[in-house]
């Protein structure tokens, strides 16, 4: 299931899940739709919402790395 509170820019809404996978959401005519994921790489349990930082999103996992995403 969903792991993190969501971070919200503009029409963007990102979060993961216990599954190791990202997600970003966008707004279209009142729904949101998929715009990307990615599933990371092993055991990759995310801690804490998404933070956003310019055009750049970032997600922390629980084994230390971090992704980070441009959009």
């Amino acid at each position: 299931g969903v792991t993190t509170a969501p971070a919200v820019k503009e029409q963007r809404v990102y979060f993961g899940t216990d599954a190791g996978r990202f997600y970003s959401l966008e707004e279209s005519q009142g729904r949101y739709v998929l715009a990307w994921s990615y599933k990371a790489k092993g055991m990759a349990r995310l801690v804490g919402a998404p933070v956003i930082v310019d055009d750049r999103v970032v997600f922390i996992c629980a084994n230390g790395k971090v992704y980070v995403f441009e959009e």
